[in-house]
């Protein structure tokens, strides 16, 4: 918006495993003429991973329309399974010439806030970025590279327990709500827990009652677009015993 354009938002839905539909993003594409699509796997907030197949129509949408795949991937290294590791459009054949990806280590790493990153892609669209950028920053501290870089040299060594962390509190939380009788969407991926609001309140009256009267901070689902309400997001960003904590206080607000 601060450059002029006008988001054109592409609801993912329950019923498709928060999936893109094909056939919306390509009707999209003739009617809005967009200059890029903005594509976040594995996605904040429901932790949603792409597959092979969606990625492979994206990337043939984006070639034949003429258009560019703007990839979020800050999540990518945020999984738990290694047999089914989230993809980078980047793997898929002809994305190269459509697509720049975006790469944070504040997850992966818990570098959050030492605002260090990296874009991969198209060669003219990393020239374009580095125009702007040239012209918005001088660079990270050196210190910070450093760092970095000691972090990409042992990136598996380093993220591996990380994602043992998550993938416990993550094991936590499923078999709380599995308990509650919250229905939640299986994440694969992130350090987000994507559920069903109980009830018939709305995502934003559910979160103000969690926190007014029972000390509990979750996100309204709202918050993320109005596809999202309805639904709730929880971090996993928190020690095991807050997690407990957490479902503890849950499970009052449920009952009352």
């Amino acid at each position: 918006q601060l450059a002029g354009g006008i988001p054109i938002p592409l609801p993912h839905r329950w019923e498709n495993q928060f999936q893109p539909d094909l056939d919306e993003l390509e009707t999209l594409l003739l009617v809005h003429q967009p200059k890029y699509v903005l594509v976040n796997f594995p996605c904040n907030p429901t932790s949603a991973t792409c597959s092979r197949k969606v990625m492979t129509e994206m990337v043939n949408l984006a070639r034949k329309h003429r258009t560019i795949l703007v990839a979020d991937n800050a999540y990518s290294e945020m999984y738990f399974d290694k047999e089914d590791k989230p993809l980078s459009f980047l793997e898929i054949p002809g994305a190269k010439e459509v697509t720049i990806e975006f790469h944070s280590l504040s997850k992966t790493f818990n570098m959050t806030g030492w605002r260090i990153a990296f874009a991969v892609g198209n060669q003219e669209l990393i020239a374009g970025l580095l125009r702007v950028k040239t012209n918005i920053d001088s660079g990270p501290l050196l210190a910070v590279q450093k760092a970095a870089e000691f972090a990409l040299a042992n990136a598996d060594r380093l993220a591996q327990p990380i994602r043992e962390l998550y993938f416990k509190r993550r094991e936590i939380v499923l078999n709380e709500m599995k308990r509650l009788g919250i229905e939640y969407f299986h994440p694969k991926a992130t350090f987000f827990v994507w559920a069903r609001v109980p009830g018939k309140e709305s995502s934003m009256d559910f979160t103000k009652r969690l926190i007014s009267k029972h000390g509990l901070v979750v996100t309204p689902g709202i918050g993320f677009g109005e596809h999202g309400e309805g639904f709730f997001r929880l971090a996993l960003t928190v020690p095991n015993e807050k997690l407990l904590d957490a479902m503890s206080r849950l499970e009052k607000a449920l009952r009352n």
